[in-house]
């Protein structure tokens, strides 16, 4: 079942592109991309494999797009908190 995780990742990437590219669900693309870097994690994928995988499912620019609103929410702890409650408002 291993593969299982490396095609839930993959297909989150997806939903994270459409999210990215509708402008106004950043923060479900980041979730979407948080998860999909974690289930490739846990198939102990390496990280440039993970970049790869990223890059091919995203292209490039929209990878480091996201990966750097990765950075900038979790570098600050009052943007995580506010990125936790946005996410938790849109599942419930």
């Amino acid at each position: 079942m291993p593969q299982m995780n490396i095609d839930a990742a993959n297909q989150n990437l997806r939903w994270c592109l459409r999210a990215w590219k509708d402008g106004e669900l950043s923060y479900l693309a980041l979730y979407l991309y948080r998860k999909a870097v974690s289930q490739l994690m846990l198939e102990d994928v390496s990280p440039e494999t993970i970049a790869e995988v990223l890059v091919a499912n995203l292209g490039r620019e929209v990878a480091e797009d996201v990966s750097a609103l990765n950075s900038e929410i979790t570098a600050d702890p009052y943007k995580f908190q506010h990125f936790q409650t946005s996410i938790g408002a849109l599942f419930i």
